[in-house]
């Protein structure tokens, strides 16, 4: 929820191979939809609103050398305003070659908390940008 009572959820369309934010501001009958990036093989998503606007964090499976497979906890920053929305800055929080079983995810004292479940369980946490 954004300080304005705008409404956030993001979902993953396998279909289409995107990430898709739906916003919906208070009083709307109706969510405006917005392709966030696109990604492949996301099984976990966390959206929190953070003073720069939504963070978005995510797993997706990348190609990697010999034919293996990497599975990258990534995140999505807003980056500066130029006209409209803020385009994205994207930073990876860990891989591995283990797909994610899970996370969840946590904004307070201007740092992000995520943990993130593989073959083990581990916090990690990043300053807010």
């Amino acid at each position: 929820l954004a300080p304005d009572g705008t409404l956030g959820v993001v979902t993953w369309d396998g279909a289409s191979r995107r990430l898709v934010l739906l916003e919906r501001a208070p009083g709307a009958t109706a969510f405006r939809r917005t392709t966030v990036t696109v990604c492949d093989g996301t099984s976990g998503l966390f959206l929190a609103w953070t003073p720069a606007g939504w963070i978005f964090v995510y797993d997706e499976v990348k190609p990697a050398p010999l034919g293996r497979w990497s599975w990258e906890l990534a995140v999505l920053w807003p980056g500066p305003k130029a006209m409209g929305r803020a385009p994205y800055r994207r930073g990876v929080l860990s891989a591995a070659d283990v797909p994610l079983a899970g996370l969840r995810g946590v904004v307070a004292g201007g740092s992000l908390y995520v943990l993130e479940l593989r073959d083990g369980l581990r916090l990690l946490a990043t300053p807010l940008p």
